[in-house]
């Protein structure tokens, strides 16, 4: 210990203020004391308004777990300790697991102990286990985890059982119940359910449509450092956009772009950063576009795979890359994405950076027709399917989070660049 630099707590370390994105950490290292092994200090924070983790002296040591052990021990979070062990099994090494299969079952054994300890966060946090099949569904238990989390008092887990009545997921569907129990919780200041009311008046779905409602509802949650960092990333995303478009505010890319930048766990804030250079404007990263595109890329976009593979086709950065082009294309057709379905029907009808073939272009027609979706005018895609239409398709455009207008059945259709 001595040689590799690792060292117990001082009392002023352990004084650490928390951010949300600590939370694993911190329990992983309460894990650790727990185990009395040896930890980087940097490692462990003090969780907020709680007493320090560490004495030094033993005598006060012995007389603070007695007083009140579970405080000082954190005892009934260890069961999420483990879990989260466990659903990072590929990272952790000392425990013997097989595959992801059996780290979930193992995680979700643990974690079930949450409910011999009381711990309100750790039974809501297995109420999301069985919505979201890990390792099964089982929406009727996880609707009761939520229920027992909001009686012993856990204002997020009224989001969980939100979101089971809205898709009627183990409970009759019903969305003006949904809806209550999201202003419920964000009457309790939970920034997730404040997010999705700012969704709610944005859009104006079961509440009347009100963009300068839902621009304070994500300004208060982009700023609430006792929120979720994922929910305070998606909140700046959609400030963003709000300013790049001027809605409510004044038209301002150099504000969009800074809320845009502030949603770095976003895939769609880094798609819409790289349209927004697109679109003219200039940071002092000059034109980053293309970076901005593969960096949404790597976090899963669609969206962001189209636009690049429209870059490589255009030769728009560089030189043109047609086999770069179809292999994104082909991952966003993967990923059920309609536009990249549509324009690959093109490709296939017209022979462009594949063999023509009307069989598969008629059956990505067909896969987005039983999907719900309606093609404006399917035979001047096909009847007059060619290279330069394909060409000449647009960019995407940039979208709110979550990106549900651009997936939404309905009618579909490509946008072209005028000539």
């Amino acid at each position: 210990a001595a040689t590799s630099g690792l060292h117990y707590l001082t009392k002023d370390e352990a004084f650490s203020e928390l951010c949300p994105e600590d939370i694993v950490l911190e329990r992983i290292g309460l894990i650790l004391i727990r185990e009395r092994r040896l930890f980087p200090a940097g490692y462990v924070l003090e969780k907020r308004s709680e007493r320090l983790l560490d004495s030094s002296d033993e005598k006060d040591d012995k007389i603070l777990r007695k007083k009140n052990k579970a405080l000082y021990m954190r005892d009934e979070i260890i069961p999420t300790i483990l879990f989260l062990l466990y659903v990072n099994y590929d990272n952790v090494k000392f425990l013997s697991v097989k595959d992801e299969d059996e780290s979930a079952v193992k995680g979700v054994r643990w974690l079930s102990k949450a409910l011999d300890c009381q711990d309100p966060p750790g039974i809501a946090l297995l109420g999301k286990c069985y919505c979201n099949a890990y390792p099964v569904n089982d929406y009727k238990k996880s609707s009761e985890l939520f229920e027992k989390a909001i009686e012993m008092g856990y204002a997020p887990a009224y989001v969980g059982l939100s979101d089971l009545y809205w898709d009627g997921l183990g409970l009759d569907k019903d969305r003006r119940k949904a809806l209550s129990l999201l202003k419920i919780a964000a009457k309790k200041r939970v920034g997730e359910a404040a997010f999705m009311l700012g969704n709610l008046f944005f859009k104006g779905e079961l509440l009347e449509k009100n963009e300068k409602a839902a621009f304070l509802l994500y300004k208060t949650v982009a700023g609430d450092k006792n929120t979720e960092g994922s929910i305070r990333d998606k909140a700046s995303c959609n400030l963003g956009y709000m300013y790049e478009h001027g809605i409510t505010v004044k038209k301002n890319f150099k504000e969009a772009f800074k809320w845009y930048e502030r949603a770095d766990s976003v895939d769609t804030a880094y798609c819409n950063c790289a349209k927004l250079y697109q679109k003219g404007f200039r940071s002092l990263y000059g034109d980053d576009s293309v970076s901005r595109y593969e960096k949404a890329i790597d976090m899963g976009s669609a969206r962001a795979m189209y636009n690049r593979a429209l870059i490589y086709i255009r030769g728009d950065r560089g030189s043109q890359d047609l086999e770069e082009a179809l292999s994104l294309l082909n991952k966003a057709v993967l990923a059920d994405f309609p536009y990249a379905k549509l324009l690959m029907a093109v490709a296939y009808e017209a022979g462009f950076m594949v063999e023509q073939d009307s069989d598969k272009a008629r059956a990505l027609m067909k896969e987005l027709y039983d999907a719900g979706y309606e093609i404006d005018d399917e035979d001047y895609y096909l009847e007059c399917a060619s290279e330069d239409m394909i060409l000449q398709a647009d960019y995407l455009p940039n979208q709110m989070y979550p990106e549900y207008d651009l997936i939404k059945t309905g009618a579909l259709s490509l946008t072209f660049e005028e000539e």
